[in-house]
């Protein structure tokens, strides 16, 4: 029942306490421009990601999104190799407009990753949450993200 200008999803099986009955988008878009939720990784999310995954896949991903967009090199070091917060899941509100400008800078990324050969989906996934994080705080910025946590649906059932 929100209105058609924004848009808001997340994994399944996961939900936000913040989005009720009587939510209002219109109010809460004047002070915000996204809503995420953070998670705190060990050392950085680069270490995280190499830890995990390949560090060759971890090359892949930077050099895709440097290759496209090569003015965020000293913001892709601040906000992937040295920060800590990662937003996952791939979880979104936001104004249609802020998530058109998303999947503008995302889905290129993706198409180039795809076509130098990594066809995993699910490290694809991965690597579009890392994505998403950029994205979030180079676009948007920190100060502009409302922070909630997940309901974990298994969590909640009896």
């Amino acid at each position: 029942n929100l209105p058609s200008k924004y848009v808001f999803f997340n994994q399944y099986r996961r939900r936000w306490g913040v989005i009720k009955p009587g939510f209002d988008a219109e109010w809460f878009f004047k002070d915000f421009r996204a809503i995420a939720t953070p998670c705190l990784v060990p050392n950085s999310i680069k270490w995280q990601f190499c830890h995990f995954h390949k560090e060759a896949n971890y090359k892949i991903l930077k050099d895709a999104v440097l290759s496209l967009h090569p003015e965020c090199r000293k913001d892709w070091t601040k906000y992937i190799e040295e920060s800590q917060v990662l937003y996952y899941s791939n979880g979104i509100g936001m104004k249609w407009s802020d998530f058109d400008d998303y999947c503008s800078f995302l889905f290129p990324i993706l198409d180039k990753i795809y076509n130098e050969g990594m066809r995993e989906p699910l490290m694809l996934g991965y690597m579009s949450e890392r994505i998403y994080t950029f994205w979030l705080k180079w676009r948007i910025g920190d100060g502009k993200i409302f922070r909630v946590p997940y309901d974990r649906l298994e969590n909640t059932l009896l």
